[in-house]
Order: structure tokens, then sequence, then C-alpha cells
């Protein structure tokens, strides 16, 4: 409930600020998040990769908290940063002719976003991986609630992109605070092992410099282009793109969240296990849990997009409309590589990560080189990115196999496949011409992709097989 409710208000969210950013204002507010999400992609992510991969062994061993110092460290210096290239980068853009509290303001919020951004997205999920999913689901709801507020009081002051993200700050802030409180109780006070390095080198070396160009390049596919449709096309296309892509984006956030809170953490704990015979299982049974969910909920994704659109939006980015349907298909894309490459774990042969992207990342410069010669409208960037994405996909599968075989369970993924083709067909006959008619077409979707999810799981072996793991909160409390 805490997540639908999570997802709830991520969702007035975006009709809130749709409705009092201009275009343009959200188009600066797609390359605000865009450039955040390069430290957060090629930076930061590497090394918290690392930091999920040891958060049993450290939690185990009494210094957990001992290393994420260590970590803040390393955190602090990007946010400094994050400050120098965010003012340069604006000041570059407006010609040098932004009043300099602007730019300072800026520099200042995103250096912010870097560093409070990091620590919620670290502490929060870290409870989950230890087993307190019900505090970890009120703090993520905290988190949503208290950033909503206060970016709608803000930006109702001033509606502008960068108030929006200050208000934020104060949501990241009040999930991030208490959730370390809660770990600080968690840990054992008597460490058990003798103090070691936060990262060595061998490593920095085989694991997070070949993670962070995987993840570099994915920034690209996912992020970087928005500063080239900005010079191209301008802000107001930017921010129509944008919108089409956020609204698909959000609804894939919210799956992988739960993805991510249900699945992964049971996922990870078999990872730290020394049998690489019980890693292989482990990712088989995470790929046939969580690919034919992703199956059933494509197809809710691609029959709901234009309806989603309407709630969510404002009619000023009605236009947006048939970029959001391709963007379903971008996204589920994107989300499945995520779950194949999770095989690099196995072995932390995270540099087979690199290729599938830099094919992604080749095909996608060459179709925004044709538009460009072509003086191609806006609408074809979106399909330049889905075939960019797939690209990587199908080179990720090949790759991935060659670490650990999948063995689909196929009479579980052709019945959620179905049950997708059904929930496409099924909506589409539908007519909504009022907003209550697009939230009736919303809720008779949903209703019967969750009753298919249901059932597939229900069935599935691989499903209970994962869920007999057992966290260390719940082996500590006898579930």
């Amino acid at each position: 409930m805490a997540r639908l409710g999570q997802a709830a208000l991520g969702l007035v969210a975006l009709r809130l600020v749709t409705h009092y950013l201009t275009v343009d204002q959200f188009g600066l507010l797609g390359l605000m998040t865009a450039l955040t999400g390069f430290f957060g992609l090629f930076l930061i992510n590497p090394v918290g990769q690392h930091v999920s991969r040891h958060t049993h062994d450290w939690h185990q061993q009494g210094v957990l908290l001992d290393q994420l110092k260590r970590y803040n460290h390393y955190l602090i210096c990007l946010a400094i940063i994050t400050f120098i290239l965010a003012g340069t980068w604006y000041g570059a853009r407006t010609g040098w002719t932004a009043h300099m509290a602007n730019q300072l303001g800026i520099a200042v919020v995103l250096s912010l976003t870097v560093w409070l951004g990091t620590w919620n997205a670290t502490l929060v999920p870290m409870l989950n991986m230890l087993g307190h999913r019900a505090g970890t689901a009120a703090l993520s709801m905290l988190t949503v609630a208290a950033g909503l507020v206060m970016s709608a009081l803000l930006i109702n002051w001033q509606a502008q992109a960068t108030f929006w993200l200050a208000g934020q700050l104060v949501g990241l802030a009040c999930g991030a605070l208490p959730a370390l409180h809660m770990l600080r109780r968690e840990e054992p006070t008597t460490p058990t092992a003798v103090r070691s390095a936060f990262l060595d080198r061998t490593t920095l070396q085989h694991y997070c410099l070949p993670l962070a160009m995987a993840t570099g390049l994915m920034w690209l596919l996912g992020s970087g282009y928005r500063f080239f449709v900005d010079a191209v096309w301008g802000a107001r296309d930017l921010g129509l793109l944008v919108l089409g892509l956020a609204v698909a984006a959000q609804f894939w956030a919210i799956i992988e969240n739960v993805a991510g809170q249900v699945v992964y953490p049971k996922y990870y704990c078999c990872l730290s296990r020394e049998n690489d015979t019980d890693k292989r299982n482990a990712f088989n049974q995470m790929v046939n849990v969580v690919i034919p969910s992703y199956l059933i909920l494509l197809g809710l994704g691609l029959a709901t997009a234009p309806h989603l659109l309407v709630v969510l939006a404002d009619l000023r980015f009605a236009n947006a409309s048939q970029l959001c349907s391709i963007a379903m298909l971008i996204e589920a894309m994107r989300a499945t590589t995520n779950v194949i490459t999770q095989a690099a774990q196995i072995e932390r042969k995270t540099a087979s990560m690199i290729f599938p992207y830099l094919v992604g990342v080749v095909s996608a410069v060459i179709g925004f080189g044709v538009l460009y010669l072509m003086k191609a409208t806006v609408i074809w960037v979106p399909w330049i990115l889905a075939f960019a994405m797939l690209c990587v996909l199908v080179t990720a599968v090949y790759k991935m196999h060659q670490i650990a075989p999948i063995y689909p369970d196929r009479k579980n993924w052709l019945l959620a496949l179905l049950a997708g083709l059904i929930v496409i067909l099924l909506t589409f006959s539908l007519q909504a011409s009022s907003m209550a008619g697009h939230i009736s077409v919303l809720f008779i979707s949903g209703t019967l992709s969750l009753c298919a999810l249901l059932w597939v799981q229900k069935r599935s072996k691989a499903f209970h097989a994962l869920m007999a793991v057992r966290l260390p909160a719940e082996r500590s409390q006898g579930i």
C-alpha cells in the first residue's frame, strides 16, 4: 500500500509540475535532472553497486556505518565538482547573461541534489536489503510526500525549475535521516572484523571502472541526448519530449521500485554466497520472476499511455501523446536490460556491460546524425532511442548468456505475453472522452494486469524459491 501511495504521489507531482511550469521551464528541468543523472550513473552508481554487494557482509561484521562514513567523503567531493560544473554549464547556456543569483542557486541546488539524493537512494533501500520492508516503504513514502508538499509550495511562489528541485531536497532529507538512525540501531555494537579498506585497487580497476564506463554510456542513451535536442530543436520541443519520456519513466519507476523491494534483496543475499552455481540459479530465478512481470506491464503501459498523458499532464503538453507511447517501449527495454545485466554481478565481470551500451550509443549517434542532416522533426528522436535500446538489449542478452546461461520458464513467459496482449486489445476497445472516462480505463486496465500478474507469479516455481531466501531481519525475527 505504501508503494501504491508513493506511486500516486509521484503522478500527482507530474501533474503539478506540468501545471505550474512552462514547456520551456520543463525542458530546463529535464536538463538539470540529466546533469545530476550524469553524476548518479557515471560516478556514483558503480560505487553504490559495490556498497550493495557488501551490505550483508559489512552488516554481519559490524562495520557498515564505518564504511558509509568513508563513502561520504567521496560524495562530498562529487558535490563540490557538481557545484562548479552546474554553475559553468548554466552560465554557458545563457551566454553568461544570467543573473549571478540564478547561476549560484542552480549550482547549489544541483550539488545538494547529488549529495542528498545519493544518501536517500543508499540508506532507504539498505534497510530493505536487511529485511526492514515496512520501514523502507514508510520512508520512501515520506520522501515523496515531503518533497511534493515543499515543491508545490515553492513553485506556487516562483514557477521555476530550480524551485521544484529545491523542494525535492526536503523530501530527500526527510527519508535519509530516519534511515540513518534506524541503521545505527541495527548495527552490532561490537565489530567482528578488522577494519578494512572501503574500496581496494583491485575492486576499483576490475569492478567499478568498467561499470562506470557502462553506466556512462547508459547515461548518454537515457539523458545525455537532451543537450543535443536542446541545441538543435530548442527548449520547447525538448520539454514535450521530456514529458512523454517522463510519464513512461514514472510508470516504469514504480514497477522497478516494487521489484527492487521484493526481488533484488533476495537476489543480492544469494550473491553473498561463495558457490557460483547457487548464484547462477538465483540469477535465473530472478529473471523468471521479473521478466514475465515486465511483459504483462508492458502491455498495460502501451495500452494506457494516451490515457495516462491526459490524466497526468496539463493540456499544454497534449502533443506529447505519441512520444509517450514510444517511450513506454523504450523504458521496457531499458528495464529489461537492467535485469539481464545483473548476471555481471555474479563474477563481478562488469566490463561485459560496456559493449552492449557502446553498441547502443553508436547506433544513437548515427541516427541523430541522420536526423540532423535531414532536418527532421523531434518526433523521430524517440524512434532513434528505441532502436538504440533494442540494440543494447539484444547485445546484452548475448554477452550475459556467456556468464550465466538464461533458462526461461517458457510457459510462464508465454502466458505473461498473452496476458499483456489481452490487456492491450481490451483497452483499445474502451473509449474515453472525459477525465472520468480516462481514469476508468486506467482502473480497469490496471486491475486486469494486476490479476494477471498475481496469477502468473502464483504458479511460478522461481518466485516461491526466491522468496524462500531469508534476509537478516527475517532471521532475527524468526520469519
